[in-house]
């Protein structure tokens, strides 16, 4: 029996390097994963709605708590999937990028600090339009992956919040159920 995601070297047939190919490492990844029956998470049937905690939980009724939950807790998962496809993109653009870096660093006088050449990389006359253009997009993926992590913790506040809520709730139950039995057990004397 064989575990984990790396398939035997002489099982792998040509069908299987078909479903491995891709245009990027992210289709790639995916491509391989929902091979194994990895299925990324998405949000097609969130509830909106419930994505915005009430200003006071506690007046929230019983079957709108578990809503709040489980839309919550579905968007915490969707949000993990979004930081791994984020985290592919970024790589694969680092890696691009490093190739430009290593090109034009390699023309530049070597007592030159690596500041100064990250500064001459944006100008070079050859590579400086595709080393600015990669340089945006790694930004924008690091400050998307940023916002996504954010909202990661948001999120996990929340569930926290409406578990709690739905812990106090339990508790006030069981709270109930205790004194009802006690004041029937005082009736019954």
């Amino acid at each position: 029996m064989q575990r984990g995601l790396r398939p035997k070297l002489d099982s792998v047939n040509e069908e299987q390097e078909v479903v491995f190919a891709g245009d990027s490492l992210l289709e790639r990844v995916e491509n391989e994963l929902k091979h194994e029956g990895i299925v990324p998470f998405d949000n097609s049937d969130i509830m909106n709605e419930y994505l915005r905690l009430p200003a006071d939980l506690t007046e929230v009724e019983s079957k709108e708590l578990g809503k709040y939950f489980n839309t919550f807790t579905k968007q915490k998962m969707y949000c993990r999937t979004l930081l791994g496809r984020t985290s592919a993109l970024l790589r694969e653009l680092t890696e691009e990028l490093d190739e430009i870096k290593d090109k034009v660093y390699s023309e530049l006088p070597t007592k030159m600090s690596v500041t100064e050449k990250k500064l001459k990389l944006r100008s070079h006359e050859r590579y400086g339009e595709k080393a600015s253009r990669l340089l945006e997009k790694v930004a924008l993926l690091e400050e998307k992956r940023n916002m996504l992590e954010d909202y990661l913790e948001n999120l996990i506040d929340g569930i926290f919040n409406i578990s709690r809520e739905i812990s106090r709730r339990e508790s006030d139950w069981n709270d109930d159920i205790r004194e009802n039995s006690i004041n029937n057990k005082r009736r019954n004397r």
